[in-house]
This record gives structure tokens, C-alpha cells and sequence, in this order.
């Protein structure tokens, strides 16, 4: 289940998920197979806090370009 959208607080989120995708990538070429995001970014993404999340599958990184694009799509960003 998709967690809903706060178009008040969109673009912001957007520029958050977007910084997160290039730390994440700067990580990946590091060698960091793991990471426990910033609670901002995890409860944007999946609504839960707290959990690690594998990097290096591309997971987090799909699930970073699927927010960016339901917030742009609903909030018409």
C-alpha cells in the first residue's frame, strides 16, 4: 500500500527523495550493501521507520523513483 501524498509538502519531498538517490549512489560505489535511511526519507517512501534497506539490489532505488513519481503525478508537480 502506497502511502499518501502531502501535495503541501511536495516539492520538498521530491528534492529529499532526489538527494537521497545521489547518496545512495555515492554509497553503492563505496561498497555499502545496506543502509538505514533517514526516518524523512523511509516514512516518504514506505511509511514505516526504522528498517534497513538493501542498496546494492537497486530496491531502495526503485522504490525512491516510484514516490518521486506518484508525488509529481498527484500533486501535479
Amino acid at each position: 500500500m502506497k502511502k499518501p501524498v502531502n501535495c503541501t509538502t511536495a516539492e520538498g519531498d521530491i528534492r529529499a527523495l532526489e538527494s537521497e538517490k545521489a547518496y545512495t549512489g555515492k554509497m553503492i560505489g563505496a561498497g555499502v550493501l545496506a543502509v538505514v535511511p533517514i526516518s524523512l526519507i523511509e516514512g516518504v517512501v514506505t511509511g514505516t521507520e526504522g528498517n534497513r534497506i538493501k542498496i546494492a539490489t537497486g530496491d531502495y532505488d526503485k522504490k525512491l523513483d516510484e514516490k518521486i513519481k506518484q508525488i509529481k503525478s498527484e500533486c501535479d508537480v
